[in-house]
C-alpha cells in the first residue's frame, strides 16, 4: 500500500509531510572532503574539531548535510532548475536525510511536489515535469550516518504529483486533516484569496479566485531570505549555507539588512498588486520569511494572516492534497 508524502523541494530546507509529523531537512549540502584526516590532525593539534554533520552516500557519492556541512566539505549551492529535474544529485542525499527522520520508512510511496511559480510558468514546463518524475519514480537506496547510527534505507516512490508551491499552501489553510474543507474556511473556497509564499529563494504572489489563479497577479520573483543573506555578505565572504546556519541560529546580525530586504519585498509586492488587495477577502503569508518580516500583515489593513505552521505549511498542504487526490 502506498503511503502519501507531502514534498516541498525548498532552497532552504526540503520538507516532507506525513500523516503525523512534518520533517524539516535544511538543504546545506557539501561534497565529502577528507573527515578522517580532519579529525585525526584536530586530535593531534588539541584543537576541537566542529560537530559532524549527516554523511550521505547515494548513486556512489557521499555528502555532508546539515548545518555545519560548509565546514567539511565543498559547499554546493544549486538553486537552478536542475535542482528538481534529478540534475542536481545532491537533492537525492537531501531527501535521503530527510527520510531517515521518519519514525517507519515506507516501502512504498506517493509524493505529491510543490513546485515553484517560477518554473510552472515556464515554456519547457512538460519537459521539466517528465525529467522531474523520471527522478522521482522509481526505486531509491540511500546509506545515512548520523552520529554513531547507520541507516540502510530503501523505499519505491510509485507515483508523483504536481502543484504549485503556494496553492499547496492556501490548500493546508482551507482544509482540515481529513482533506475537508474547515467550516469556518468554507466560504473561502469561492472568494478571491492572495497568498504571499516567502521562501529562501524566491517570493511568490498568487491570487485564487474560486479555486483559479488569476494569472495577472500571480508571479515569482528571485527576492527570498538569500536576498537577505546576500546584503549580509558583503565581498561574497561566507557561503548561503554558513550564514543560513546562523539565520537559523539566531546569531546574524541582520538589523541593518532586514529593512532594505523589506523594502524590497514590499516593492514588488506593490508592482503586481498595486492596490487592487483590496478586493481579496484575505491574504494568506507563508514561508520562513513570514518569521522575519512580522510587520509585513499590518499593511493589508486586517485582510492578511499568517499561516498556523508558516514553514510547513506548502508540505502540509501537498499531503492533504494527495490524500483527497487518493480518496484517503
Amino acid at each position: 500500500m502506498n503511503q502519501n508524502i507531502g514534498f516541498d523541494p525548498g532552497a532552504g530546507a526540503l520538507k516532507l509531510a506525513l500523516r503525523d509529523t512534518v520533517i524539516e531537512q535544511p538543504a546545506i549540502i557539501a561534497s565529502d572532503g577528507s573527515p578522517v584526516l580532519a579529525e585525526r590532525a584536530g586530535l593531534a593539534a588539541g584543537i576541537v574539531v566542529g560537530e559532524r554533520p549527516t554523511r550521505v552516500t547515494t548513486h556512489g557519492r557521499v555528502y555532508w548535510v546539515g548545518p555545519t556541512a560548509h565546514a567539511w566539505g565543498r559547499p554546493l549551492e544549486n538553486l537552478d532548475e536542475s535542482r528538481l529535474t534529478g540534475g542536481a544529485p545532491e537533492m537525492e542525499a537531501l531527501l535521503g536525510a530527510a527520510l531517515s527522520q521518519a519514525a517507519t520508512l515506507p516501502e512504498r510511496v506517493h509524493l505529491a511536489v510543490g513546485l515553484p511559480l517560477s518554473t510552472l510558468q515556464d515554456d519547457a514546463i512538460e519537459a521539466t515535469l517528465s525529467a522531474a518524475r523520471a527522478w522521482l519514480t522509481g526505486a531509491h537506496q540511500w546509506r545515512v550516518e548520523r552520529g554513531d547510527t547507520t541507516y540502510e534505507l530503501e523505499t519505491t516512490i510509485t507515483g508523483v504529483t504536481f502543484t504549485a508551491q503556494p496553492i499547496a499552501a492556501l490548500l493546508d489553510y482551507l482544509l482540515d486533516d481529513a482533506g475537508q474543507y474547515r467550516p469556518e474556511r468554507r466560504g473561502l473556497a469561492k472568494a478571491e484569496i492572495g497568498v504571499i509564499s516567502l521562501g529562501m529563494n524566491t517570493v511568490e504572489l498568487l491570487v485564487i479566485q474560486a479555486l483559479k489563479i488569476v494569472q495577472r497577479f500571480s508571479a515569482g520573483h528571485t527576492l527570498g531570505v538569500r536576498r537577505l543573506l546576500d546584503l549580509c555578505n558583503p565581498g561574497s565572504l561566507y557561503s548561503r549555507g554558513e550564514l543560513d546556519a546562523r539565520l537559523r541560529a539566531g546569531t546574524l546580525d541582520i538589523a541593518a539588512a532586514l529593512p532594505v530586504w523589506e523594502s524590497e519585498v514590499r516593492g514588488e509586492i506593490e508592482q503586481r498588486w498595486g492596490s487592487a488587495w483590496r478586493r481579496f477577502q484575505r491574504i494568506l503569508i507563508v514561508g520562513g520569511g513570514a518569521h522575519l518580516l512580522r510587520d509585513l500583515p499590518l499593511r493589508f489593513e486586517g485582510r492578511a494572516v499568517v499561516s498556523e505552521q508558516p514553514v510547513q505549511s506548502i508540505a502540509r498542504g501537498l499531503w492533504k492534497l494527495a490524500e483527497r487526490g487518493n480518496g484517503a
